[in-house]
């Protein structure tokens, strides 16, 4: 977050003249007090969106190196950077199958630029299958119908690619089959000529 070489010397400034921020040498982790932390948030809201939107950014990355897609989808999204969202839905695969991350998905994919999600098919199918397990159907087919639209209008996918996508979206809709298992046994066989190899979607 810093993004300079001293870091160090000044969380070890910050400690020595701080009652307000603590380090936990079992947990190697810096704790602030929460004084201190609404102090930060007011200064924060008090800056630019400039610079507000880099502090976010500067969190979302750290956040996605760490491995914390859901907090760092947040901060991509609090800066606007949609793609940056769609990259760690990708990412993770979101395995997060809670209420609350469902409707946070719901929120970022309904406020999503369409020119955004036209880049990022893996994370649409993603969506949808999350939609699909949280019985979302109606969004689920909208989603589904969206990504078909999305894979016809690109000419950039190779063939190999394309077929892939398509696999991976004939294994999603054969879930959808449940209750016919002729109808789903059929979108398997195609699922699996188009893929020919493992899903990369679900594990």
């Amino acid at each position: 977050m810093w993004g300079k070489a001293d870091t160090g010397e000044l969380l070890a400034g910050i400690i020595d003249k701080n009652a307000f921020v603590k380090y936990d040498g079992r947990t190697k982790a810096y704790y602030t007090h929460n004084i201190f932390t609404g102090f930060l948030k007011e200064a924060l809201a008090q800056k630019d969106a400039r610079h507000k939107n880099d502090l976010y950014q500067r969190a979302a990355g750290w956040f996605r190196r760490t491995g914390d897609y859901s907090a760092s989808r947040r901060y991509y999204y609090d800066c606007g950077d949609f793609d940056g969202v769609l990259f760690t839905l990708e990412e993770d695969k979101s395995n997060d199958f809670t209420d609350a991350n469902k409707e946070l998905l719901k929120k970022y994919m309904t406020e999503c630029p369409h020119e955004v999600k036209v880049r990022h098919h893996y994370a649409m199918l993603i969506y949808a299958m999350h939609l699909f397990v949280h019985n979302e159907r109606e969004l689920f087919h909208k989603t589904c119908t969206e990504f078909s639209e999305n894979m016809e209008m690109d000419e950039c996918l190779d063939s190999e690619v394309r077929n892939r996508l398509l696999g991976e979206l004939e294994l999603l809709l054969s879930f959808a089959e449940f209750n016919d298992l002729k109808k789903m046994s059929a979108r398997h066989q195609k699922a699996w000529e188009l893929l020919n190899q493992p899903t990369a979607i679900y594990d």
